[in-house]
This record gives structure tokens, C-alpha cells and sequence, in this order.
């Protein structure tokens, strides 16, 4: 009834392939890579920092799309264990 169908894995994989096209734009001399893993979700995680200030300039992907798809995770399991 007008809700996306895509699931939320398909839609995090869109976003992060758009993050990393993206990524080019902040990668240069002054910018370090630093990976990691978002626990909750055991997903990768890259933040593009500045070396001298440390500030995140990109992170791919988004702390915000992380926990979105967490909590969409939490639901869909709300729901199985409530049929079941």
C-alpha cells in the first residue's frame, strides 16, 4: 500500500554504493582511512578523517543508515517471533 518493498538491506546497499562513489571527492593527502566494525550489526564502517584535525569527513556507511537498519532488523524480528 504505497511502502517500498525493497528491504532495508537492499536500500543500505544503495546508499553506501552512492557513499562510495562519493568517496573520491574527500580522499586526497590530507585525509586518512580509518575501518571499522559496527558491532550491533557486525557491518564494516570506513571514516574518511582529516589527519590534522581528526574531524570525520565522510563515513560510509552513515552512523544514521547503521541504526536505522538495526532498528528495522529489531522489528522484523518483532514481528516473526510475534507469529510464531
Amino acid at each position: 500500500m504505497g511502502q517500498d518493498s525493497a528491504s532495508p538491506e537492499s536500500q543500505e546497499s544503495k546508499a553506501t554504493l552512492a557513499d562510495v562513489k562519493d568517496i573520491s571527492k574527500v580522499l586526497n593527502s590530507n585525509t586518512v582511512a580509518e575501518f571499522g566494525v559496527y558491532e550491533p550489526m557486525n557491518r564494516i564502517t570506513i571514516k574518511i578523517k582529516d589527519k590534522e584535525t581528526g574531524e570525520v569527513l565522510k563515513e560510509i556507511p552513515s552512523e544514521k543508515m547503521l541504526k536505522m537498519f538495526t532498528k528495522a532488523c529489531e522489528l522484523a524480528g518483532l514481528l516473526v517471533d510475534e507469529k510464531m
